[in-house]
């Protein structure tokens, strides 16, 4: 039916020179109502959604159900092939207020993508592409977003499925490695821990997680990723452990995906119990974005069940997102790291990042809340941190990323004084080499 109507409303356009705007919807977050709600829940939105797209579309407009929780509506107009931003909002406003279901509120939110007749696409099928690009897009944005048809949106989308390929290429043949940055002490000069960091071996060399930034927004992939980076750490600690090499605390990283499985802690925990490791040889680092939406109870109990076990928990990239104070009271945060993009700033005379970097101190502080500086790649940076009582740096200055192999020697070779007078003096700490 959707079909047939597309096509005749391109036909129609076409003969009378009027516009067809495709407009494809998405309801954000979905799958997390149905996993956590049940599909009961699920079922009433949607049909709330159909219900409220129908009453509020335009009487020339076609609305359908494509399948899952994707929709589209089809709005024929007269005039040029102009993109009606004024009809998506007006639609996504509508759809978008909460539903009730059994005497709870299910807070709805909807990214659409649109694309426009004889313009994005010449035909009912290359319509349809574009309008999903678009809604790719917008997805990409952040939940309730609107992207029109761009024709950069197909080169993007190319490069993106490339990513997905070489991703799953990496997990298929076992090229997902961590390498490990060290994290520094800066009132002692110790080398306190590592963050383990992902990369991949490609036929062209060694690549950063960059290179395949779309398999981390991707539920499947992501949640892979972490598990062979778990499998990965976990390796390692046990040969730190055999060889007698003290590495302090391993910091991972956890995604959203990784909590929408709602076993995300008993994984961690169950690999560290069948390796015969405590939880307190990790910390696991979440940015601010799991903290929001309907996975809000999820991931406040999976963190709670590894703080109790002994994992740290660590807020990555803060003052960048949506973290507020009532997020470092709900949750069990050890760790606040500031973001690098202040970091970079301390060297400069512009005085506002470095107010923002002293808050943050600050506040940590009179929380016992412990601060990590991330991206120090000079001493003037880590000796402002190092004044303002920051406690952990971490970043080019104090060493690079290295695979788990250079660890004892970089360990052994830990230059305490070389540090410390780097900070003081400004001069370049003899570990940066290692």
């Amino acid at each position: 039916m959707f079909s047939e109507r597309l096509d005749a409303a391109l036909r129609n356009a076409r003969a009378d020179d009027t516009r067809v705007q495709l407009v494809v919807l998405d309801v954000d977050r979905f799958k997390s109502t149905n996993d956590n709600l049940g599909h009961d829940a699920g079922d009433t939105l949607l049909q709330e959604i159909a219900a409220r797209l129908v009453a509020s579309a335009p009487a020339s407009a076609t609305v359908a159900r494509l399948g899952g929780d994707e929709f589209a509506v089809i709005l024929p107009g007269p005039g040029d092939h102009a993109v009606e931003i004024g009809a998506i909002k007006a639609l996504l406003a509508e759809a978008s207020k909460p539903v009730i279901f059994q005497g709870r509120q299910l807070d709805v939110s909807l990214s659409a993508g649109s694309a426009v007749a004889f313009r994005d696409g010449q035909n009912p099928e290359d319509l349809h592409k574009s309008a999903d690009l678009a809604l790719y897009a917008a997805k990409k944005e952040g939940p309730g977003r609107i992207r029109c048809f761009q024709s950069d949106l197909r080169a993007s989308a190319e490069r993106e499925t490339q990513m997905l390929y070489d991703a799953r290429e990496a997990l298929l043949n076992d090229r997902i490695v961590p390498f490990y940055q060290p994290k520094v002490c800066l009132r002692t000069g110790e080398c306190v821990g590592f963050e383990a960091l992902l990369r991949w071996h490609h036929a062209t060399g060694l690549r950063s997680p960059a290179a395949i930034g779309a398999a981390l927004s991707d539920p499947d992939i992501s949640t892979k990723l972490t598990d062979r980076m778990m499998e990965g750490v976990i390796a390692d600690l046990l040969y730190w452990r055999d060889s007698g090499t003290e590495v302090g605390r391993i910091a991972v990283n956890g995604s959203a995906a990784d909590f929408q499985r709602g076993d995300f802690a008993d994984r961690i925990l169950g690999r560290l119990h069948r390796a015969g490791l405590p939880p307190s040889v990790l910390e696991l680092e979440v940015t601010e974005t799991v903290f929001v939406g309907q996975l809000a109870d999820t991931v406040s109990t999976a963190l709670e069940t590894l703080s109790e076990a002994g994992v740290t928990i660590a807020l990555d990239d803060f003052g960048t997102g949506y973290a507020s104070l009532t997020h470092l009271q709900q949750f069990p945060v050890d760790t606040l790291k500031i973001d690098r993009s202040f970091i970079s700033r301390l060297d400069e005379t512009e005085r506002e990042d470095a107010t923002i970097v002293r808050a943050v101190i600050d506040l940590a502080r009179n929380l016992d809340i412990k601060t990590v500086g991330e991206g120090i790649e000079t001493p003037t940076q880590a000796a402002y941190l190092t004044r303002m009582q920051c406690d952990i740096g971490q970043g080019f200055l104090f060493g690079r990323p290295m695979p788990a192999g250079q660890i004892a020697n970089m360990i052994s070779n830990w230059n305490i004084t070389g540090v410390l007078g780097a900070i003081q003096s400004d001069a370049e700490p003899s570990n940066r080499s290692a």
